[in-house]
């Protein structure tokens, strides 16, 4: 089997049928709600402070199948004639055509160097193909070599309903010891996890494994917490296909907990928050505070309640391979993929971020967990979706100098560009630099106060649909990039830019 999670209790798409080589994979919807649902979200959302909020009925949900990536040809079969269609990212240049005598059938070659695939057929709903590289099985030997284990089995019995103690005798008994925590597969019922002055340890969630975050029930409005925080940690390594589910939908959606006063953003952000009174942006799936050297391997997170990788005071992190599936119905905004402040030292590769806000965001204030500015971000191969916020954005009510920026080999789809935000008493970047990137989809770029711009081999598929403007730049340098097939260097606006070099 090809498939990696699909869990019971999923609901399975039926907008959507997918089949590899012959082999039927199930396509998960994320959150689990049915069109109805996805009509009465999208409705209250027209009443949105904001014009980007009020998003159709299709795009509710997120439509995804995971799957081993062996090579071969992916068939997705829809019920109506598909008379448009793109596979993103562009630039991977996807072999696709339209198949069946009722043309209902899009066929795709599959590659191993593009292991997120966005599809859009029609007016359908979004599609996700996540490929992995490697099976099960391989990550598991890998684990497996050289390591003391301690199956998480031992500190259960089957007849468990809650498995929160158990989690927290087990993280107890790892602590500190060098030795890996092995959960199987299963789902798991738990209140937040906690990682608090943990060190020299190593959980592996297997693929298969769900862990179910507990949502407050109709009324309560309790603040839940972060899905999983770590604080104050060092040496902590959390790997493996599992999945965590924040269940953001089932807390706040329609009929649970009032949706209305529940996820809201900006100038409504504390008047209409029954949570905000204990810091709402602490409810992120995976929170990261005060932590050192901190690798987080493979993991998927879904249905965020916000910033679904919010990271702060920390240095020396390794993400790889980490994917993220939060669209509108898990919150309205407030729901970027990777969100870091006061961080050095990052390294972050081969994610996807779907989301319903910026798939990377840096330089965000965050009190008390912020101490200084980020430095030292690498950004490799990052997919990013959303539909209706920026590809990156920096500098989101951020007080502090900042360091360098690197993007490499990124795709972001559906997301209106760059926007890096002046910092306050004439603060600087020091570093932002695009290599071989792609923006599909895009509108704009507004970017104020760096030292040194660069972009080299970056492609924005179309024209930029509103003013592109760079503004109070010491260096920029703009190497074969192009803006809807003008070079780019046409297409910006430029205000105080002292030196520039274009190539």
């Amino acid at each position: 089997m090809r498939r990696i999670n699909h869990f019971p209790g999923d609901l399975t798409s039926t907008v959507f049928s997918l089949h590899i080589d012959y082999t039927e994979i199930p396509v998960t919807v994320s959150p689990g709600i049915d069109p109805g649902e996805c009509e009465k979200l999208s409705a209250f959302l027209q009443s949105m402070p904001h014009e980007n909020m009020r998003l159709p009925p299709r795009l509710m949900a997120y439509h995804y199948a995971h799957v081993v990536n062996a090579g071969g040809v992916a068939s997705i079969q829809v019920n109506e004639p598909i008379n448009s269609f793109a596979v993103y990212p562009l630039r991977k240049h996807i072999r696709a055509g339209v198949d069946g005598d009722d043309k209902t059938r899009l066929c795709l070659s599959l590659r191993d160097d593009a292991p997120c695939l966005i599809v859009q057929i029609n007016k359908l709903p979004v599609f996700c193909l996540i490929l992995e590289n490697k099976t099960p099985a391989q990550t598991g030997r890998e684990l497996r070599a050289g390591r003391e284990m301690l199956d998480f089995r031992s500190f259960t019995t089957p007849s468990d309903r809650d498995h929160t103690d158990a989690f927290r005798q087990a993280f107890r008994e790892i602590n500190d010891t060098g030795r890996t925590l092995h959960i199987p597969a299963g789902i798991y019922q738990t209140e937040p996890l906690r990682l608090h002055n943990a060190r020299n340890c190593h959980i592996h969630f297997s693929a298969g494994a769900l862990i179910n975050i507990a949502i407050g029930a109709p009324g309560e409005n309790r603040r839940a917490g972060a899905g999983l925080w770590l604080h104050e940690c060092e040496n902590v390594v959390i790997s493996g296909l599992g999945c965590l589910d924040q269940r953001s939908c089932e807390n706040f959606g329609l009929g649970r907990n009032d949706y209305a006063a529940g996820m809201q953003a900006n100038e409504y952000w504390q008047s209409l928050q029954p949570v905000a009174t204990d810091d709402p942006l602490m409810q992120s799936p995976l929170f990261i505070t005060n932590s050192s050297r901190i690798t987080i391997h493979d993991l998927t997170l879904r249905n965020g309640r916000v910033w679904n990788i919010n990271v702060k005071n920390s240095d020396h992190l390794h993400f790889a391979r980490c994917k993220v599936l939060s669209p509108p119905a898990s919150n309205p905004e407030w729901l970027d993929g990777f969100n870091l402040g006061g961080c050095r030292d990052v390294l972050i590769e081969d994610c996807l971020m779907v989301c319903n806000d910026d798939p990377f965001a840096g330089a965000h204030h965050m009190a008390p967990y912020l101490d200084g500015g980020d430095d030292a971000i690498r950004v490799l191969g990052l997919v990013g979706y959303n539909p209706r916020a920026n590809g990156v954005r920096l500098g989101w009510a951020c007080k502090s100098p900042q360091g360098s920026y690197d993007f490499e080999n990124c795709d972001f789809i559906g997301c209106s560009g760059i926007v890096v935000h002046a910092l306050p008493d004439n603060l600087r970047y020091g570093a932002i630099r695009f290599r071989n990137c792609g923006f599909d989809q895009n509108s704009g770029i507004r970017i104020q106060g760096v030292e040194r711009l660069e972009f080299t081999d970056v492609t924005f598929s179309r024209s930029f649909q509103r003013m592109a403007s760079i503004s109070d730049t010491d260096n920029l340098l703009i190497q074969n990039s192009f803006a809807g097939g003008q070079p780019l260097l046409d297409a910006l606006h430029l205000n105080n830019v002292t030196q520039i070099e274009n190539q």
